[in-house]
Formats: C-alpha cells, sequence, structure tokens
C-alpha cells in the first residue's frame, strides 16, 4: 500500500508543475482583467496557481498601484550634502 503511494509521487509532481506551467503561460499571454466581473476572480485563482503572487502580477486595469516608499535616510547624508 505505502509503496504504491511512494509510486505515485512522481506522477502527482508532474501534474502539479504542468499545471503551474499551463498557468503561467496563460498569466503571461493574457491582459489582466478587471477585478469586479467574474472573469477576473477566475484570473486571481489562475494566478494564484501559476504562483504570481506579491509584486509578481500585474495590477488589474480598475486599480492603481501605491506609491513607490522612499528610501529611507541614512545619517551620513546629511553631512555629505551640507558640504561639510
Amino acid at each position: 500500500m505505502l509503496d504504491a503511494l511512494f509510486n505515485l509521487v512522481p506522477t502527482i509532481l508532474d501534474a502539479l508543475f504542468a499545471v503551474v506551467a499551463v498557468a503561467s503561460a496563460v498569466v503571461a499571454i493574457t491582459p489582466t482583467p478587471r477585478d469586479d466581473v467574474f472573469v477576473g476572480k477566475v484570473y486571481r485563482v489562475i494566478e494564484w496557481l501559476a504562483l504570481a503572487i506579491g509584486r509578481a502580477k500585474d495590477a488589474p486595469p480598475n486599480r492603481t498601484p501605491p506609491p513607490p516608499k522612499p528610501a529611507p535616510a541614512r545619517p551620513d547624508d546629511a553631512a555629505r550634502n551640507a558640504g561639510g
């Protein structure tokens, strides 16, 4: 019984990798739809399957990305900018 399960592991992993590859291709090829329509919700699931999470995914057209955060100031920058 356990041997049969271990023999299925490569097949299961192949199937998972195929799902990720196909979902990645779909996400890369198609434009990002609006979030508030059904297709947008399906697209979010496909993005999740493609492992396109966080900053790896495109923003939908009905959302604006947040402004970039300013770099933190270092103490030695003030002295360099003051000419001293």
